[in-house]
């Protein structure tokens, strides 16, 4: 009796569907993009394949903060794009946003110039809030998340 338990244990454990372990890789660390000269943070910090972008504003190639809500959102996109393209991604690598809007009425028009940078079908989830003050009394900052598809190691 013993033996045929024992065998009927190890026949039903036999049709059990077999659970592989996942492959552990040891992460290389993070890689550190360079911010502007002179402020306290990094463009982005690439960590295992995802690219953290810090926030955006409408600052041009002098850090100099453009004139109005709609250039400002362009200028801010534009930066995002550019950090996400030197990491190797494209505008479909960007899978989640965040806005900050100093003016919550401006939502709508924000929207208007966002959409313009990504493909419909390949929106990012996104989140946008007020804030009662922004870096350099931006009116907009956008922060974005991607896993660029071209990066080179």
């Amino acid at each position: 009796m013993k033996k045929v338990l024992g065998r009927s244990a190890l026949l039903l454990l036999s049709m059990l569907p077999v659970v592989k372990a996942r492959a552990h890789t040891t992460p290389s660390g993070p890689t550190f993009i360079a911010g502007p000269a002179g402020r306290p943070f990094s463009n982005a910090v690439l960590v295992d394949n995802i690219l953290y972008m810090s926030g955006q504003i409408g600052t041009d190639g002098q850090g100099k903060l453009v004139d109005g809500f709609g250039p400002q959102v362009r200028q801010a996109m534009d930066n995002i794009m550019a950090v996400n393209r030197d990491a190797g991604g494209t505008a479909q690598d960007i899978f989640k946003c965040t806005v900050m809007l100093a003016n919550m009425q401006n939502w709508g028009k924000f929207n208007e110039i966002y959409t313009g940078y990504f493909d419909p079908a390949h929106l990012p989830a996104r989140s946008a809030f007020g804030a009662s003050g922004l870096a350099l009394n931006a009116e907009v900052e956008v922060e974005c998340w991607s896993r660029p598809s071209n990066h080179r190691k």
